[in-house]
């Protein structure tokens, strides 16, 4: 019943089956990057290039490529004019771009293999969901990568129409446009030149199947038809490494370089092994690690959801596969596929090989952590090919659809997860900014943030004095809010209150006087953003040993209490949270910083009246000294025992309970009996 239903409908839609294969590919990607699009914000690298844009105009952007990637600088400028600081235009700019690449790679097989429907479409799907490239949320600055890709991926495509045009004036059309997009993938990023590989091997193919008498014809045909490109890579090469001097120390010709000469044999063997490491890494446990690691590790109903988008998208996939797949069951029609199959392995194989080639060579290499997995970007044509080659080679039953359809639900559930855990991340650094504004009317200038994050770290100080300048100095030119991430490499310089002179890409200085730190916490999501007060501190309940280390370098006086209050951007950090206990505690703790106890006392009675109480019990404390302050000693008493009955907190206050923290020194008698005995 099932084979007669298909066959009806490869009867009815066959003619049309090139438009359902887009649609699927469409509808597949768009189920794995578009439903949290509106969700997602700016991250990482966005932040430098998003205040320089602002401060500076977006030529500066130009600047602050100009000396390591050119081109990149030009094209960015010219975007963050049209699009600015609205984070859901990248994501869909980002998105349009990736789908430009997955449609050309998608009309680049269907013209190489144009028997093999379901086989091509597949490898599109894969190539368009790959589930290894963890980066794409970040989409302002990953954006740039996709263009370098997908450029790449058009001007292979527009080989393969030069070859197989008939008319001369196009091929001549063709060529020319394939070469021009060519030199300029090279020019964005220079690593992904070994896509070229996967030039040179469709070149190959096609050649092969011409009807050339001698093999050694066939290859003098293919390297002429190369050498074009060949002589373009050599003398991009040539200026590369002989005429452009980057002024970025890790792509230097010179350090690339060094540990080759210092130890040859022992970097060659190194690096080849990485190599191998990495081939592993892009074909293998990126089916294994992102789900593993980040959809599995979902709350229970963000796991729900996950499911439910990975069903409808093998649903889609199979209505597809089975009603195109027909056919495939005679014996002829299986040594076509096997032949498809191999050819497929071995451009893939090669394809992985030479795309991580020269990110290995240089002493890069592809992990999942740190935001390395963007390494894997230009290998994903190769892993699509490899993967459908390889199972259409040793399958032969029709029963392969299966191990697709599989290999489409892992993509579609590892994105979909990692889209949840970029939105929380997101989330996370809106709640950040709206506290601290709440918390901090200003921040002093030359001020060193240092923030303890819940769930994803951040990277490089920029990822927090960007925001911080975006709200506190909006219409400065130059950095006045300065900042370090939180990490143990870091704990030295902040204990010793040291100086340095850090750079942005070489173009954006800032001197950092760690002797005015300020640091702020939330180790877990269940408590508040704390601004710690060196002098007599109020720790999260999950305070890290980190944050214990180095408490007493953290500087209250960094806020300037009598300055007028600020508020994020709403265009950036959304619209203000709703007045839940996080606005109680940080205008609670504002006002006691400032003396004002009486309106401490208050805001507690409005937050008890409203029944809105804290998960951290540590957040009691400001309240619980208010009301010790103005006198209502058995409201002090209560509160006290709800502190009191979580151990831990109690214990840790009581260790850092400054002396002075109340200025009546029997109030705080008073306060030390209630907290501490």
């Amino acid at each position: 019943m099932l084979e007669k239903f298909r066959q009806l409908l490869t009867t009815k839609y066959e003619e049309h089956e090139f438009f359902f294969a887009i649609g699927v590919v469409l509808a597949l990607g768009m189920l794995a990057y578009l439903p949290f699009a509106n969700q997602l914000g700016f991250y990482r690298d966005d932040w430098y290039v998003l205040w320089s844009g602002r401060a500076l105009g977006p030529n500066s952007i130009i600047d602050l490529f100009a000396f390591d990637r050119p081109l990149v600088g030009v094209i960015y400028s010219i975007v963050y004019r049209l699009l600015g600081e609205n984070a859901l235009l990248w994501q869909i700019y980002s998105f349009t771009i990736r789908t430009v690449g997955a449609l050309s790679f998608f009309w680049l097989i269907r013209r190489l293999w144009p028997s093999k429907k379901v086989e091509t479409t597949t490898a599109a799907i894969l190539m368009f969901v790959y589930p290894g490239f963890l980066q794409w949320a970040n989409a302002m600055t990953k954006s740039n990568h996709l263009t370098t890709y997908t450029i790449a991926l058009v001007s292979i495509a527009l080989t393969v129409a030069a070859l197989q045009s008939k008319q001369r004036s196009w091929r001549i059309v063709w060529s020319v446009a394939a070469l021009g997009s060519a030199a300029s993938y090279w020019f964005l990023y220079e690593y992904m030149i070994g896509l070229e590989v996967l030039r040179l091997l469709i070149i190959g193919l096609l050649v092969w199947r011409h009807e050339i008498p001698k093999r050694l014809q066939r290859l003098k045909q293919i390297l002429l038809t190369w050498s074009p490109y060949l002589a373009l890579i050599i003398a991009h090469l040539i200026w590369r490494l002989f005429f452009f001097d980057s002024g970025r120390p890790g792509m230097s010709v010179d350090s690339a370089l060094a540990p080759y000469q210092d130890r040859l044999l022992p970097t060659i063997g190194k690096r080849l092994l990485e190599l191998i490491i990495d081939v592993y890494e892009t074909l293998i446990s990126a089916w294994v690690v992102p789900i593993n690691t980040i959809t599995f590790g979902l709350d229970p109903r963000s796991l729900v959801l996950t499911f439910l988008v990975t069903l409808v998208a093998i649903a889609l996939f199979a209505v597809y596969y089975l009603t195109f797949s027909g056919g495939n069951n005679n014996s002829d029609n299986l040594h076509e596929v096997s032949n498809v199959g191999i050819e497929m392995t071995v451009i893939g194989g090669a394809t992985i090989l030479f795309a991580l080639f020269p990110v290995i060579a240089v002493g890069r290499d592809v992990r999942w952590e740190s935001g390395f997995d963007k390494y894997t970007l230009q290998a994903t044509a190769g892993v699509a090919l490899f993967l459908v080659g390889a199972l259409s080679a040793l399958i032969r039953s029709d029963h392969k659809w299966t191990f697709f359809a599989l290999l489409v639900g892992i993509s579609i559930a590892s994105q979909t997860g990692n889209a949840l855990q970029w939105r929380t991340f997101w989330e996370d650094q809106k709640e950040l900014w709206w506290q601290l504004s709440w918390r901090a009317p200003t921040i002093k200038d030359e001020t060193v943030l240092l923030v303890e994050m819940p769930g994803k770290d951040f990277f490089e100080a920029y990822e927090v004095w960007g925001p911080a300048s975006r709200i506190y100095a909006p219409d400065a030119n130059s950095i006045q809010i300065r900042a370090e991430v939180f990490s143990s490499q870091t704990l030295e310089k902040i204990r010793n209150g040291q100086s340095e002179t850090r750079g942005v890409r070489s173009v954006l200085d800032l001197e950092r006087d760690f002797s005015k730190s300020l640091i702020l916490s939330r180790p877990t999501r269940t408590s508040c953003w704390h601004v710690i007060d060196g002098t007599d501190p109020v720790f999260p309940e999950n305070t890290s040993p980190l944050l214990y280390s180095t408490v007493r370098r953290s500087k209250f006086e960094q806020i300037d209490l009598g300055a007028s209050p600020v508020s994020p951007p709403e265009h950036i950090f959304g619209s203000q949270p709703e007045r839940g206990w996080c606005y109680y505690f940080q205008h609670g703790s504002l006002a006691a910083q400032q003396g004002d106890w009486l309106a401490v006392a208050e805001l507690a009675d409005q937050a008890l009246a409203a029944d809105i109480k804290p998960v951290d019990r540590s957040e009691w404390i400001p309240f619980l000294r208010a009301y010790v302050m103005v006198g209502r000693d058995d409201d002090a008493s209560e509160m006290s025992l709800w502190i009191r009955d979580k151990g831990v907190i109690r214990h840790r206050q009581c260790d850092y309970l400054s002396e002075t923290s109340l200025p009546d020194p029997d109030r705080q008698d008073f306060l030390h009996d209630l907290l501490c005995k």
